[in-house]
């Protein structure tokens, strides 16, 4: 591979990386709630589902799942209903606990604050989106060249999912910082209600046509 190429598929990565969606909703809770360890392990649980996605991919085995239309409307009705769930899920309890009058942090689904259950938040945050395979299929198919060596697709895979990694685990240390959480304690319930309502929309998006 060529400097140009790898400039196009980093580059074009990092766009779509750095695009607010579920993810990013996904981390940006976790580190207010949980704090910096929390949100780590979403992104964590994110880059562990982004191995599989792009392993997918640059093995070919995406082109065929993207191919069959009836098991592929399935892998994104189950990935719609979990993010509308969750979704409607925050929603209910910030309701909920604005008319008992009680307090605005609401922890994710099942968390009991351990590492495990956040990781598990982030690789079924991400696997919620079976577009990704799409997205993968196409931008390997578009920008990675045909004579790929085996290395050079190792390399991509190392870099697209250490960039993300790097990027989340940004996200969540700015978060997690003073301000950030002064400023969900202060305003949480907002915060929640903006976040349930992205994620059900995001998932009212993705339901198959």
């Amino acid at each position: 591979m060529t400097p140009t190429a790898w400039a196009l598929l980093l580059g074009t990565w990092v766009v779509g990386l750095v695009s607010p969606g579920p993810d990013f909703i996904a981390v940006l809770r976790a580190s207010m709630v949980g704090g910096r360890r929390a949100g780590s392990a979403v992104a964590l649980g994110i880059a562990s589902m982004l191995v599989v996605w792009i392993s997918l991919a640059l093995t070919g085995i995406s082109v065929v799942v993207t191919q069959h239309e009836t098991a592929f409307r399935v892998m994104r009705s189950v990935g719609a209903v979990f993010l509308v769930g969750y979704g409607a899920w925050i929603l209910w309890h910030v309701w909920r606990d604005r008319a008992s009058g009680g307090g605005a942090v609401v922890t994710a689904p099942g968390a009991d604050r351990s590492g495990s259950r956040w990781w598990w938040t982030g690789v079924v945050t991400n696997a919620s989106n079976p577009k990704a395979l799409a997205f993968f299929a196409a931008l390997f198919a578009t920008l990675l060249p045909q004579g790929a060596t085996v290395p050079e697709r190792g390399v991509s895979l190392v870099a697209m999912v250490g960039s993300a990694l790097l990027w989340f685990l940004f996200i969540a240390r700015v978060a997690s910082s003073g301000p950030a959480v002064a400023l969900y304690r202060r305003t949480g319930w907002i915060i929640d209600a903006l976040l349930g309502a992205l994620l059900v929309v995001v998932g009212v998006l993705l339901f198959p046509r």
